[in-house]
């Protein structure tokens, strides 16, 4: 709402957090959406994004670690998405949401990039981290006359922030070194059960660099993702959300949580995998 415009493109990642659609959709602004593709460790590939799209577009969103898909971004991407923003006159905002979540090392940050704070933004959430997703609460970092405009917006359209949650949120980055490691180590673990099972049956899963998701690819003999959660959800009484609910790109793909317990995790991944094998559309 801040940074477009109906005479402008905003390019969006495919799969992806259905939330930038609807802002989107409120500016007026056109969508251009950038596939997220596993031969490509789902990194957009900004080579193929044609000149014309590039000459009209106004803003840039990306997410990583990345939801649904769980990968993780590169310095060298978000170089190039930084000279990419500056080349063609983009305001990028990356959503680094999940950036506490990150397993093998730390997850990169947009702003590491030189000139990163010429051309955008990082927006940060408590609600992964914190697990605070009811109390909205989050920043943002980065170009200063963009931090501006969206100051502005937020002043006049949802106001502040209730301030008994600004100073939890406070007291939770000041102190809560040890109790991020320990939330990070236990999706961690219930990452490696699930993607142990599922391998062990021979299922296609991406093993996620972050959040607390799990990317599966259904068997070629399924071709509706949604009709197959569905059904899952009916008659195992497993709850998953089909890939395509993310965007046309995730056609084919299931998103599995991780936020519930271990054992509860396992018993719900061993009755999909009996279902998987059972299942005729």
């Amino acid at each position: 709402m801040a940074l477009a415009d109906p005479e402008g493109v905003v390019l969006t990642p495919t799969p992806a957090f259905f939330g930038y659609h609807i802002g989107i959709t409120m500016s007026g602004a056109e969508e251009w959406q950038m596939p997220l593709l596993e031969k490509n460790n789902y990194l957009p590939d900004l080579e193929n994004i044609p000149q014309t799209i590039r000459d009209r577009s106004q803003l840039m969103f990306l997410n990583y670690p990345h939801n649904p898909t769980g990968a993780g971004a590169t310095q060298d991407l978000f170089d190039r998405v930084v000279q990419f923003g500056l080349d063609n006159h983009i305001a990028i905002v990356h959503d680094f949401s999940y950036a506490d979540i990150s397993f093998e090392h730390q997850a990169p940050s947009f702003l590491q990039s030189k000139r990163a704070k010429e051309t955008g933004i990082e927006i940060y959430t408590l609600s992964k981290t914190f697990n605070m997703a009811g109390w909205r609460s989050a920043f943002a970092v980065g170009n200063a006359s963009i931090i501006k405009l969206l100051k502005a917006y937020i002043q006049n359209s949802v106001g502040g922030t209730f301030g008994v949650v600004q100073d939890a949120s406070e007291y939770a980055l000041d102190t809560q070194i040890k109790e991020r490691k320990q939330l990070r180590d236990t999706y961690l673990e219930r990452r490696n059960t699930v993607i142990q099972l599922l391998e062990a049956h021979h299922f296609s899963v991406s093993q996620s660099s972050g959040t607390f998701f799990v990317w599966l690819q259904l068997p070629e003999t399924i071709t509706d993702d949604k009709q197959f959660a569905k059904s899952l959800l009916n008659n195992a009484h497993v709850a998953v959300v089909p890939g395509s609910a993310f965007g046309e790109a995730g056609q084919g793909y299931l998103r599995i949580s991780l936020v519930a317990d271990k054992a509860t995790l396992s018993s719900g991944i061993n009755q999909l995998i009996t279902y998987l094998k059972q299942y005729r559309e």
